[in-house]
């Protein structure tokens, strides 16, 4: 039987300067106003194991995803996992967190669903099954920034978290946590909506595939 692997990268974007930096696979780049971004990310594995993710309002807000080429319909047993991530995170913020290289965070505020955001975050995640990568630039060029504008998000800060090979909400939310760069990206003040789309590829290396978007409005 072969070892289930697991993989995460983070991308944090804010509009103004550029910066990057870390080692394949973990990579956090990102570009800033005012400030400045850098990090990291990790990998690990072992059993994932099952059980139920925690508790926490995860939201009500409508998830279509016009424009950005992913069907309304959305399996329910992949939406469920899409909201026990929200759950973990919105838990997160509330408590604050101890990002390590990136810093100490205190709490903030809940995140709320953007549909825009739920779509691009959706679509990589099929996408990364389908094509068999992992990446936040796809086969065709477009990295993440590219592909939210392009689905008709203007926000002025942007964020992505993308994780592989995890199988509950619970231990993709515990994964990015445990990782610096991840850590700031959720726990950042200046996000205030979120897209998450999770989607199940057999076949594929992973077969989990998990992704955040973040937005300032």
């Amino acid at each position: 039987m072969r070892a289930i692997s697991y993989r995460v990268l983070a991308l944090l974007f804010v509009t103004g300067l550029t910066g990057c930096g870390s080692e394949i696979p973990e990579r956090n780049t990102g570009r800033s106003s005012g400030g400045s971004s850098s990090g990291g990310s990790s990998s690990g594995g072992g059993d994932t194991g099952t059980g139920d993710t925690g508790t926490g309002d995860t939201g009500t807000a409508d998830t279509g995803t016009a424009d950005t080429g992913v069907a309304d319909s959305w399996p329910a047993s992949w939406t469920r996992l899409e909201a026990d991530v929200l759950a973990g995170v919105n838990a997160a913020r509330a408590r604050g967190a101890n990002c390590d290289s990136e810093g100490v965070f205190g709490p903030a505020s809940a995140l709320s669903l953007n549909p825009i955001l739920v779509g691009t975050a959706r679509a990589l995640s099929k996408d990364m099954g389908n094509r068999n990568f992992f990446d936040h630039t796809d086969p065709d060029g477009l990295d993440p920034f590219q592909r939210m504008e392009a689905a008709g998000y203007n926000g002025g800060a942007m964020g992505e978290n993308i994780a592989a090979g995890y199988s509950t909400g619970a231990e993709v939310v515990a994964g990015w946590l445990a990782s610096d760069g991840h850590c700031r990206n959720i726990m950042d003040p200046d996000f205030g909506v979120i897209g998450i789309g999770y989607a199940s590829v057999p076949g594929s290396e992973y077969t989990h595939y998990w992704t955040q978007n973040f937005g300032d409005r």
